[in-house]
């Protein structure tokens, strides 16, 4: 990196200050939802990440998460969404660690009782790309090295390798495994 692409970098990080600043101060008085709301909607990555990971998400090294990123439920331990290494996220896509009618009368419908009270962790493992605007539901544990496509709808595990699409999602083709 030469001396002008440093200073451009440093200029980048000094614009990005003052969010950072303004949510460092006052990120241990928001609850954990008013968190990663603020996460999805920010423009900027770094202040994105650190949102996110003091929300309770696990994050690992390399991970790329694009704006309008939503995780909905507010686990913290087990953590809600768990992110592997080198995992890349489209933009405008929604976890969803929890999904229950909290004060309808549905919540207690005998013939629905399975399907509404569906709570869960997420764990996407290394090296995963997804699309834009997925969505993926309570529960789930996407493989090392799958993909998948923009507007899926998951709702099941995704192999290693697998790419998925659709919605609901299913698998389209199976990869090659690498090292």
């Amino acid at each position: 990196m030469n001396v002008s692409e440093k200073l451009v970098w440093y200029a980048r990080k000094l614009g990005e200050l003052p969010s950072l600043v303004w949510h460092l101060l006052f990120a241990g008085i928001y609850s954990t939802a008013i968190l990663r709301n603020k996460a999805a909607a920010t423009p900027y990555p770094t202040v994105r990440m650190l949102l996110m990971r003091r929300s309770g998400i696990v994050i690992g090294r390399e991970v790329f998460v694009h704006q309008g990123v939503l995780v909905v439920g507010t686990s913290r331990e087990p953590p809600a969404l768990t992110l592997g290494d080198r995992v890349a996220l489209g933009p405008g896509i929604t976890f969803v660690a929890s999904s229950e009618p909290s004060h309808s009368r549905l919540m207690h419908h005998p013939q629905l009782q399975a399907a509404i009270n569906h709570n869960g962790p997420i764990v996407v493992e290394d090296d995963v790309w997804i699309g834009a605007h997925a969505v993926l539901m309570p529960g789930i544990r996407v493989g090392r090295g799958a993909v998948i496509g923009s507007g899926a709808v998951v709702t099941a595990d995704v192999e290693p390798f697998h790419v998925v699409a659709g919605t609901p999602a299913r698998t389209l083709r199976v990869l090659d495994a690498i090292e």
